[in-house]
């Protein structure tokens, strides 16, 4: 049966009124509640009630999951147990937050070393969204796997999902900064990032330079999007990895 759609399924979009819309932040209520995974025991807590917190603050180091940092700048109010519909009993920590403004993009550094932007993004808690792995540990597997072509997915193969296109074309240039520090820290020499359809980006004034066209490869939409990318990087002798 998979022979059939060894070419992959096309789903039918329903993304332009989305993706013509500006990305906007989440109103905040007056407190956010936090599930700590792998923090129930005390120990890997870096918080307790009454703390101020700042925004990306690491609220806990646990073992055997990602870091948990807060999206805002308040005082922790609580810490409590609820039941998760995902997590079960999980602990979170409750915060009153000051405000929630839009995040500072900083330009990449370009001093620094494979294992300290490793590190940056375990601090930070950055988790791919969808396989929910923290971004740490992919480099690190992809650097031990001797990773040579990194590609950032701008691509959603999902009918009506559209986070990682709305994000290229709103923050271009923050994407490939991203993904240059993604690349040199896992010893990538090629970084890519993957569009449905070339043509709907490259009207955006980033892409008037021939370096930043460049680094599109276009993807298509046939479900599943990477498995076709794959097979088109390795035929090129390349061990591709995505982010």
């Amino acid at each position: 049966m998979f022979f059939y759609f060894s070419r992959g399924l096309r789903m039918e979009q329903e993304k332009k009124s989305i993706l013509a819309q500006p990305i906007q932040a989440l109103p905040v209520g007056e407190t956010l509640t936090l599930p700590l995974p792998g923090a129930e025991n005390s120990a890997f807590r870096l918080v307790k009630e009454g703390d101020r917190v700042s925004r990306f603050t690491a609220l806990s180091a646990p073992q055997a999951a990602a870091p948990v940092c807060s999206p805002v700048s308040g005082r922790v109010t609580e810490l409590k147990r609820i039941t998760h519909p995902l997590l079960g009993e999980a602990t979170c920590a409750v915060i009153e937050p000051d405000s929630f403004g839009k995040a500072e993009r900083l330009a990449p550094k370009n001093d620094l070393t494979e294992d300290e932007i490793i590190e940056i993004a375990q601090a930070a808690g950055i988790i791919d969204e969808y396989d929910g792995v923290p971004l740490s540990r992919k480099l690190r597997r992809f650097r031990r796997a001797k990773v040579d072509c990194l590609v950032a997915m701008a691509v959603d193969e999902e009918t009506y999902v559209c986070s990682s296109a709305a994000v290229f074309r709103e923050a271009p240039e923050a994407v490939a900064g991203g993904l240059a520090l993604a690349a040199r820290a896992c010893g990538a020499g090629v970084g890519k990032v993957a569009a449905a359809k070339t043509k709907e980006v490259v009207s955006l004034a980033w892409f008037q330079k021939p370096e930043n066209r460049a680094l599109l490869v276009e993807a298509g939409r046939a479900y599943p999007v990477w498995n076709s990318l794959k097979r088109k990087f390795s035929a090129e002798g390349r061990l591709p990895e995505k982010i």
